[in-house]
């Protein structure tokens, strides 16, 4: 799913007063505005412009003007668009071993996108001290997370996960993030680490 149908998505669960107001304060940050004609705009041409104005930066944007309406559930359903492609992306570049199920052969499948988002929400502040000492990220990657993912620590930590377990491929079981998480001494929810339990 691209940007532009994930933001209409999200716009078209707008009420009429509330797309009102959302394209009132687009149009603050808009200066050409009156040339697409914003007062008459749909939500495809706001979504349509949104993505040619901003680029990658077009979600968080509307994300940012979501809260100023405010209108949270849907701030909270536009993340929930962005984990559900991600999500797609992720299954289709991984092999089938991400299930559940070990095949035959494999002695432990990799740890599963359900684990990691159930472990995400049990990381707190330490985040960064973690993706680096733990996870062997690098600062640029960390700091990249935050950018995408300003308003949800849980999505920027769920996906500092992700990054580890699709540069790890078939190493990254929950054995493995279990093992790291608490060979290191960075403070880790008991919480966290019984989230891994459960899964090994």
């Amino acid at each position: 799913m691209n940007q532009e149908v994930q933001i209409f998505e999200v716009l078209r669960d707008l009420k009429d007063a509330e797309f009102e107001v959302f394209k009132k304060i687009v149009s603050q940050h808009q200066v050409e505005a009156s040339t697409w004609s914003l007062p008459t705009a749909s939500r495809v041409d706001i979504a349509s412009h949104l993505v040619s104005s901003y680029g990658s930066r077009a979600l968080s944007v509307v994300a940012q003007t979501l809260d100023r309406v405010p209108v949270r559930h849907l701030r909270e359903k536009l993340e929930e668009l962005r984990l559900k492609d991600c999500t797609w992306e992720q299954e289709t570049s991984i092999t089938s071993h991400t299930r559940r199920e070990a095949p035959i052969g494999l002695a432990e499948p990799v740890v599963t996108q359900e684990t990691l988002m159930k472990l995400s929400r049990h990381v707190g502040h330490e985040w960064r001290e973690l993706g680096i000492m733990c996870l062997g990220l690098q600062q640029h990657q960390l700091d990249r997370l935050e950018e995408d993912n300003p308003f949800l620590a849980s999505m920027r930590i769920f996906h500092m996960f992700l990054l580890w377990r699709n540069r790890e491929k078939e190493k990254a079981t929950a054995t493995r993030l279990y093992q790291l998480l608490s060979s290191e001494s960075i403070s880790i929810s008991h919480e966290a680490l019984a989230v891994l339990q459960e899964a090994i």
